[in-house]
Formats: C-alpha cells, sequence, structure tokens
C-alpha cells in the first residue's frame, strides 16, 4: 500500500534561508513546494484569485497592463492589518488547496517552504517542523543585495510575522543560516537524515 508523503514545513523570517535549506532538502530526495511560488502564481491575470484582488483593491495595485503589482499590493498591505487580513483569505485558501492537489497523489518525503506556518497553522498539517534563522544583520543585508524594497518596509514585513525567537521554539529543527553556506549545508543535512529516520519509523 502507498505511504501518504511525510510533511515538512519549513519557515523562518525575510531572507533567513528557508529556499537556500529547500534546495538542499530537493536534491536529497525529496519532493519540494514553495507557498510563495504558488502565491506568485495565483496572481496571474485571468485567475479567480487575481479577480477577487482586482476588485477588492482596485486600480491602486493594477499595472497600466492590468498585472497586478505586488509591491504596489505589499504597500497596501504591511501598512494596513485588516488590508493584509483580507488579502489572506483570498490567497491563503488557494494556496493550501493548491498544496493538498499536489500532495495527493506524492509518496515519501515533501518538504514545503511555509512563510506564516505557524501563523496560518499549518503546523498542524506537517509531520515534521523546521525554522530557518539569521541574525537581523545579515537579513538586512540581503535584502539590501537581492530586492528592491527598503530597510524600513522589511523591518514592517517582520513585524507582520510572529518573533523568529518563537518560531525557533515552537519548531522540532532549527537552521542557523548566519555563516558560511557549508556550515549551513551541514546543519541542514543533520536535520534531513533526522527527518529519513522519523520517516522510515513511521512505516
Amino acid at each position: 500500500m502507498k505511504r501518504k508523503c511525510f510533511v515538512v514545513g519549513i519557515t523562518g523570517g525575510f531572507h533567513t534561508g528557508k529556499s537556500t535549506v529547500l534546495g538542499f532538502f530537493k536534491k536529497w530526495g525529496a519532493y519540494t513546494l514553495s507557498c510563495d511560488e504558488i502565491a506568485r502564481r495565483s496572481l496571474a491575470k485571468g485567475t479567480r484569485t487575481y479577480r477577487a484582488i482586482a476588485r477588492r483593491f482596485g486600480e491602486s495595485v493594477l499595472t497600466k497592463s492590468r498585472a497586478i503589482d505586488r509591491r504596489k499590493l505589499a504597500g497596501v498591505i504591511f501598512g494596513n492589518r485588516k488590508e493584509r487580513i483580507k488579502l489572506e483569505r483570498i490567497i491563503h485558501p488557494y494556496v493550501f488547496r493548491e498544496i493538498r492537489r499536489r500532495l495527493k497523489k506524492r509518496c515519501g518525503i515533501a518538504a514545503i517552504e511555509v512563510p506564516l506556518l505557524f501563523e496560518t497553522g499549518f503546523e498542524k498539517r506537517c509531520d515534521s517542523t523546521v525554522s530557518v534563522f539569521c541574525g537581523r544583520g545579515k537579513q538586512i543585508k540581503r535584502v539590501s543585495r537581492g530586492d528592491s524594497f527598503s530597510k524600513d518596509e522589511l523591518k514592517r514585513r517582520i513585524r507582520h510575522q510572529i518573533p523568529l525567537s518563537e518560531k525557533l521554539r515552537l519548531s522540532d529543527f532549527v537552521i542557523d543560516n548566519g555563516k558560511t553556506l557549508a556550515r549551513t549545508r551541514r546543519e541542514a543535512r543533520k536535520v534531513w537524515l533526522k527527518i529519513k529516520e522519523n520517516y522510515n519509523k513511521r512505516g
């Protein structure tokens, strides 16, 4: 009889290295998914999610070609808790339905990058949870290299999530991504081997 997926939820803060760890797990055999990637696809013109967001937030979040401008949308929601909750009620159900659909015919270990793992209660659907962390200085430095939003915007986004220290406390495993990539890989490998052990014990 085919075993269902052993689901591993990977979380952390902005630019703490969630995708890096997800990539390692993929190389070592996990089926991987990213909530952010699924959410981005849900914003494509013509989708049900796109239409719901366009109706709710109007022209102010659309480009001239009527695509959703993710930066403008973020500017609206990260400064207004009520608007953020309304957006999450549109996007989150789609994302979690899509995850269930993709996992339905899978077995083995599935690693899913879920930025709001504990905020959304998704940890209840996981067999194991992993938090990836680094220092605030590292986060800001990585934003400066890779994103167009400012340090103030980063701080607003961080405030939107539960404290990273709380995520570490709630997780089964933690991985420090604040030093070298080689060290992160070693820590991730140890966690991966423990996850495989737990998966095999489940039978």
